[in-house]
């Protein structure tokens, strides 16, 4: 059965088998190895709690059990969980694991993968949500999308906190005006709630979100506590291995070299790729490139303010050369 909820957007019942999807919580669990978070106390954030669940990895294809919740439904706080990976990734349900210790968690989350997809808002087609377990919803959009309809048609209220990832896949420096996953919760801090978002490094095979999943818990709880200030967010990026500590971090900046390639259809008509090629990442000390690539948990204020302050004098100066022209041109009109 569709019940509409708004002009622009369904509701459907997930009913049947859902070959994607996110396991319940197993009672049978072994501890998590939190092995190598021992120096998470570094730079004033807490230390990370040992849970008592160990994290494992969950195949991308799983029969979602409709039966027992994902989350439980008693909470101290309402966390609003997405990602642009998808809402069968298993790094959104190693996050959701390590969240529900503070609250009540809701995953709204893309239908499908959305990477690199950006800040992107979707008008010009409508819009589906489908309930795929409890607590977990599907949206057929962006990240952004799935923010906003989750906010106004899915939480029973304003959530305390928005936390998008866990990404496959580092998000630093330039890279995070690509990133769906960044700006998950960048919509989220736009709203005006507090928000974050996770990465994880990528590696070839299965990845362990379980480490960077008790690193964001550690630090949602002093989110929560602590705000930062209004329309700014973190972006938190987490090296795998070891991690030796925390740094607050500024955005790398990178010498990118993009690979275009030109290929043929059946027809001989072009079409083209764009592939990953090179970065030449400039040095510094204090970047969230350097950060990871030393093994600490790079975690990066951002804000959705671009300008550019050092250089407002010499806009100025621009803006008087062109204003002396436009009184220069209107005179010879008239």
């Amino acid at each position: 059965m569709i019940r509409y909820l708004a002009p622009m957007l369904e509701l459907t019942d997930g009913s049947g088998d859902c070959q994607h999807g996110l396991s319940h919580v197993s009672a049978g669990w072994s501890r998590m190895d939190t092995d190598g978070l021992d120096g998470l106390g570094a730079g004033g954030l807490p230390r990370a709690s040992k849970p008592k669940a160990r994290i494992r990895p969950v195949p991308a294809r799983r029969r979602i059990d409709t039966r027992v919740p994902l989350i439980g439904s008693s909470s101290r706080m309402q966390i609003l969980l997405t990602n642009d990976d998808g809402y069968f990734s298993p790094g959104i349900e190693a996050l959701a694991v390590a969240l529900a210790a503070l609250g009540r968690v809701t995953i709204v989350a893309p239908e499908t993968e959305a990477s690199a997809i950006g800040h992107a808002l979707t008008l010009r087609r409508p819009l589906r949500l489908e309930r795929k377990a409890e607590h977990v919803y599907a949206v057929d959009g962006t990240p952004t999308d799935c923010v906003n309809i989750a906010i106004n048609r899915v939480l029973d209220g304003p959530p305390d906190l928005v936390v998008s990832g866990i990404n496959k896949g580092f998000n630093i420096g330039d890279d995070v005006t690509y990133s769906g996953t960044v700006a998950g919760a960048l919509e989220g801090a736009l709203l005006g709630y507090p928000a974050m978002a996770v990465s994880l490094e990528f590696t070839e095979g299965t990845m362990d979100f379980g480490p960077a999943a008790s690193v964001a818990a550690a630090l949602a709880s002093e989110l929560v506590a602590r705000p930062l200030p209004a329309r700014s967010f973190l972006n938190v990026n987490v090296p795998l291995g070891a991690i030796r500590g925390v740094r607050v971090t500024v955005q790398a900046t990178r010498n990118h070299v993009t690979k275009v390639d030109k290929r043929l259809d059946p027809r001989q008509r072009p079409y083209f790729w764009i592939e990953e090629a090179r970065d030449d990442w400039q040095p510094h000390d204090r970047s969230d490139y350097q950060a990871v690539m030393d093994g600490f948990v790079s975690v990066t204020p951002l804000q959705p303010d671009l300008t550019h302050h050092d250089a407002l004098d010499h806009a100025e100066k621009l803006a008087r050369s062109m204003t002396f022209a436009v009184e220069t041109h209107t005179a010879s009109q008239s």
